[in-house]
């Protein structure tokens, strides 16, 4: 079941990609996703709608819920993708590719299960992110466009990536419970900061807090 903006239902498990909505070119300041992702691969990519996802060779292996709603000020969007019933595991990868709009600044929970990420926010606007992963494989990687990001990783039974501009500084935050974590290309302060290891002026900062279980996580500058 998948639900239009309106809140109307429609039950074609196709029929959301021919959903027209006028607000989708609303401008808002920012913009809220909430976001969960089962057996797949995820990318993201800069679209001309708010948010939207493409539909692709896989689609019809996939189910979509999407609830969204928005002023001129903020927008929140909650969505789902994950297999459809009887999905052919062993044939298939389902990849779903999310574009966003490059306008408002975002702040985004993503809770992803079972899947392989390339996650490149780096012509966005992030504000706010929040990852938790369940035997996954993510990479992430965060642009210089806002000037102070706050970064959650929750990581179990994973392997995570993240890619920081060399011109933003890092404060790390570690809590790792029986796994490794590996800082490269970064110089750790005396206030337990990060800085690169190449004398560069920073123009903001990456707060990443790390809670992780049973998982890798890799930290390095790009």
């Amino acid at each position: 079941m998948v639900k239009t903006v309106d809140g109307d239902e429609i039950c074609d498990s196709e029929a959301y990609w021919y959903i027209e909505n006028e607000e989708e070119d609303i401008v808002c300041d920012i913009a809220k996703l909430n976001l969960s992702v089962s057996a797949g691969k995820l990318t993201f990519a800069p679209g001309k709608s708010l948010f939207d996802i493409e539909k692709n060779e896989s689609s019809k292996y996939f189910a979509v819920e999407i609830n969204k709603n928005s002023n001129e000020k903020k927008a929140n969007i909650t969505a789902e993708l994950s297999p459809v019933k009887n999905f052919p595991y062993n044939n298939k990868t389902l990849k779903y590719n999310v574009f966003l709009s490059k306008i408002p600044v975002w702040e985004m929970e993503l809770e992803l299960n079972a899947t392989a990420n390339e996650i490149d926010l780096s012509a966005f606007k992030v504000k706010e992110l929040k990852i938790e992963s369940n035997a996954s494989s993510v990479e992430v990687k965060i642009g210089n466009l806002y000037e102070n990001v706050n970064m959650s990783i929750e990581p179990n039974a994973s392997s995570v990536k993240i890619k920081i501009p060399k011109d933003m500084k890092c404060v790390i935050n570690k809590d790792n419970a029986l796994s490794s974590m590996k800082i490269y290309g970064l110089k750790k302060q005396k206030d337990g900061s990060y800085l690169s290891e190449d004398e560069i002026e920073t123009i903001g900062a990456v707060y990443l807090t790390v809670e992780a279980n049973v998982s890798s996580v890799e930290v390095r500058k790009y």
